[in-house]
């Protein structure tokens, strides 16, 4: 039996940051499992348990005490490893509670910040999308390039300068910081669009793959993805998406805009990748791995 760690009034009212969140969750619920929302839970119920999914404790879910005795098989989620708050208490938390998994959204950025998990139970666990909202590849052709997602803060500086463009149209509405839609609007939302950027920043304290990387690609939409250290891991490459930086960026735009119709096979392949490799089924089956059940 599985226990996965979750507070149900946060869960239910989706008030988790990435619209995947929900879908991971709800998808973990079809299992066999006992929900975990206080440290009264899991005492009263650790005995039944050969396993927890501790989640995003201090978020999403409850931050409880593992009984080492039991020797539970355990995972828990880096999500945003910069925040000052995070470092505070996260390793000590893991060490204490001998937690078996930890899984990264951001590898590189991970170890950057936290480089005392370079070690065999640090995993790389992308972002990843639900499996319903990959649907065939509507053909359009627009005349910009299209941008989502908040720009004022250091994390995102790159995304920032992108702006200046006037071949760049930027949208104030996201799957995170601005959730101006409900999850599933705003999937159905990026299904309007034939290309999409994704940047964040080349400071390597924020130097990630966000969300959107995985996003724009499962619509169907050409990802113009700024180069980010965990690309390659996530099996990305000049065949599925159009990687940039600062030297190249205008160049591969207006190559681009210049002939559309002839990227479409990139756009396929970037779809493709997601959904062989980045869906809520796949991270589902992942876990199925680490924690056996």
């Amino acid at each position: 039996m599985i226990g996965i760690c979750l507070l149900p009034k946060f869960h239910n009212n989706r008030k988790w940051v990435y619209a995947g969140t929900w879908y991971l969750f709800e998808a973990l619920k079809q299992i066999p499992h006992i929900i975990i929302s206080s440290q009264e839970d899991y005492d009263k119920n650790k005995n039944d348990l050969t396993s927890i999914y501790l989640g995003h404790p201090g978020w999403g879910s409850p931050t409880i005490e593992l009984d080492t005795n039991k020797k539970h098989l355990s995972c828990i989620t880096l999500s945003d490893p910069h925040h000052s708050r995070l470092k505070a208490w996260f390793p000590q938390y893991v060490k204490r509670n001998n937690v078996t998994h930890i899984l990264a959204h951001q590898y590189q950025g991970g170890l950057y910040h936290f480089p005392e998990f370079s070690d065999r139970s640090y995993k790389y666990f992308p972002w990843a999308v639900p499996d319903q909202f990959i649907q065939p590849v509507e053909l359009k052709f627009q005349n910009k390039l299209h941008m989502y997602g908040a720009t004022n803060h250091p994390a995102y500086v790159v995304r920032k300068w992108c702006e200046q463009f006037s071949f760049v149209e930027k949208h104030n509405n996201s799957g995170c910081k601005n959730k101006t839609m409900t999850d599933e609007e705003f999937y159905k939302w990026l299904f309007k669009f034939d290309v999409m950027v994704a940047a964040g920043s080349f400071d390597k304290r924020w130097s990630f793959a966000f969300p959107k990387y995985f996003e724009i690609p499962a619509a169907g939409c050409l990802l113009f993805a700024q180069k980010t250290p965990d690309l390659k891991l996530a099996g990305f490459n000049s065949n599925n998406c159009i990687m940039f930086d600062k030297m190249d960026f205008e160049y591969q735009a207006e190559k681009y805009l210049a002939s559309p119709d002839e990227y479409l096979h990139i756009r396929l392949a970037g779809q493709a990748l997601v959904a062989e490799r980045h869906t809520i089924s796949k991270r589902i089956r992942e876990l199925k791995l680490l924690l056996k059940f």
